[in-house]
């Protein structure tokens, strides 16, 4: 569970546990937490820019239940309920008294599952981040500008990306929002008046990775949403 807090100058609390609460209602509902057919990379960089996740379909559950993922995922923390507050919701005042009937159906209904015989469904694995064996990755075959389009992203892919481009004077990649620079040690044409223009209102697709397009995302971003970059 990743949280989604955006408010960088301030600290976490409690409030941080609540949207993990929501989060974890979904994947009781929908049986899978939101994004998880994403690689856990390019996840991590959709959820503070994505909206809240809902359930699949809504409509299967109680207004209730809803209401209850809704609050516990509102993305300014401090607009997000306390757990306190949370105690106090329909949706948790309305099995008061009822614990024992409750687990008796969740007994019932995961006995049905395990009868009905639910196929487990592949996840995707875990980020790498320690040296091991060599895995052949899509790095063996194509060379991409952003790596965390790669369906595999640990440190032999990244190494292997990042040597690649640097030995065709590509000093620049993307890792979704996170731009990398390998200083080329010598001079390179790539900052003339001529590659300013090619990235004034580009979109980033248009053109290869560069400072120049990070300047004007920022400076775009700024102009349209009035909100500092």
């Amino acid at each position: 569970v990743i949280a989604c807090e955006q408010q960088l100058d301030s600290t976490y609390d409690a409030r941080c546990d609540v949207w993990s609460l929501g989060i974890t209602a979904i994947e009781l509902g929908d049986g899978d937490p939101p994004l998880s057919d994403l690689h856990p990379m390019r996840a991590l960089f959709k959820i503070p820019r994505n909206p809240p996740p809902t359930l699949h379909q809504p409509e299967l559950w109680s207004d209730d239940f809803n209401n209850f993922i809704c609050k516990c995922l509102i993305k300014d923390f401090e607009l997000r309920p306390s757990v306190l507050d949370l105690l106090q919701h329909v949706f948790i005042k309305q099995t008061v008294g009822r614990e024992k009937i409750l687990q008796k159906q969740l007994i019932e209904l995961i006995d049905l599952n395990q009868q009905i015989g639910l196929i487990e469904k592949t996840r995707h694995e875990r980020v790498h981040t320690k040296k091991g064996t060599h895995m052949k990755t899509q790095a063996d075959t194509d060379e991409v500008d952003d790596l965390a389009t790669l369906e595999v992203l640990d440190e032999n892919t990244v190494t292997e990306q990042l040597q690649s481009r640097y030995a065709r004077d590509q000093i620049y990649t993307y890792v979704g929002d996170i731009l990398i620079a390998v200083n080329p040690f010598h001079k390179m044409e790539i900052y003339t008046p001529q590659h300013t223009k090619m990235y004034i209102g580009a979109k980033r697709t248009a053109n290869p990775p560069h400072i120049f397009a990070v300047a004007d995302m920022a400076y775009q971003s700024m102009v349209s949403y009035n909100t500092d970059q």
